[in-house]
């Protein structure tokens, strides 16, 4: 319910970031209060990521879809390289349905899967699934990645990035297209991440 208390505290997140001060929790408002960015803006040169004790979240009772709503863009870390990309969302009923935001986080995407290119994550077959985490917040959640591009050209949003399609990024409990099934290679990736975050895990 958006009370009385929820508006006045509304409008002193505002004042306190310089804001239009008027109690509704509007896009720019909640851009500053999630650290997202409307797609193609923002400082996307920024790798700068904070990263909390690792949190597991379920994808349909967690809130998780709420905290990374479509159309939002977060930093992803990748446990076993220490790498960081910017992630967009655009899609998803069952797990996330996200893009690379720009090429150069195609080509931080590619540096993870050790290809030179996109298109050879697919040629290559490079289905395993990557333990990953990103920070929303002052919240870390475990994730797991299936980056080969597909779904193109339905899946195709950003026509700049060099990335011909989506990729998928899961949560606890969410299920993969082609299934509707808790996929376990992800199960594991997330356990994985949530076990090997840099800062550990609550």
């Amino acid at each position: 319910s958006y009370t009385s208390a929820v508006e006045s505290a509304v409008k002193a997140f505002q004042r306190a970031k310089g804001l239009t001060v008027d109690g509704i929790a509007g896009k720019n408002t909640q851009h500053a209060l999630f650290g997202t960015v409307e797609p193609g803006t923002g400082d996307t040169s920024s790798l700068t990521m904070a990263i909390y004790p690792a949190e597991k979240i379920d994808w349909y009772t967690g809130g998780i879809q709420q905290l990374w709503p479509k159309g939002a863009n977060f930093k992803v870390y990748d446990v076993k390289t220490g790498i960081v990309w910017w992630a967009h969302r655009w899609s998803g009923g069952s797990h996330i349905d996200a893009e690379p935001l720009t090429a150069a986080d195609t080509a931080r995407l590619c540096k993870i899967y050790g290809v030179s290119s996109a298109d050879q994550i697919a040629s290559k077959n490079l289905w395993q699934r990557r333990p990953m985490l990103v920070t929303i917040g002052n919240r870390t959640f475990a994730c797991s990645l299936y980056g080969i591009p597909h779904n193109y050209p339905e899946g195709d949003t950003i026509s700049t990035n060099n990335f011909k399609g989506q990729l998928c990024i899961h949560f606890s409990n969410s299920k993969t297209h082609t299934s509707n099934k808790v996929d376990t290679y992800h199960t594991e990736a997330i356990q994985y991440a949530w076990e090997h975050a840099p800062n550990g895990h609550k």
